[in-house]
């Protein structure tokens, strides 16, 4: 359950910093990842860089922020199209962190809402996503 991120498209940088401060110590960490490779005047393509992993750019900030901010895990991951998504997966409730046990398709909806607000203007679909790779 969550949303198709590569349909936001690119965000005003003021708007990825807005995102950011609702998650200060991830934030911080992404702000010495600049300073660690002399970015002083970060665009959007530097933010997006900062998964140096998955490559998933804006879905892997997105998780971060609201890992930090609501404590709960979302997963980024793509498609084989190379589109990003943001989904929650449930796990066995033993696996739960206390702050997932009663989360419901509503509550998933307010936050994603939440936090997509913050970067575009667009209504995205938040519905169930049939991700075919799974990366």
């Amino acid at each position: 359950y969550g949303i198709c991120v590569s349909e936001i498209g690119e965000v005003p940088v003021e708007r990825l910093i807005t995102l950011l401060e609702c998650a200060p110590v991830f934030h911080a960490e992404v702000q010495n990842w600049m300073q660690q490779h002399d970015i002083s005047q970060p665009t959007y393509e530097d933010y997006m860089e900062y998964d140096q992993i998955f490559m998933l750019g804006l879905a892997s900030l997105l998780s971060d922020v609201i890992k930090e901010a609501e404590h709960i895990q979302f997963t980024a991951c793509s498609d084989y199209e190379g589109n990003d998504y943001l989904i929650y997966m449930p796990s066995y409730p033993w696996e739960l962190a206390e702050s997932e046990r009663r989360l419901t398709e509503d509550k998933i909806v307010e936050v994603l809402s939440r936090y997509i607000s913050l970067l575009t203007d667009k209504v995205l679909d938040i519905n169930y996503q049939s991700v075919e790779n799974g990366s």
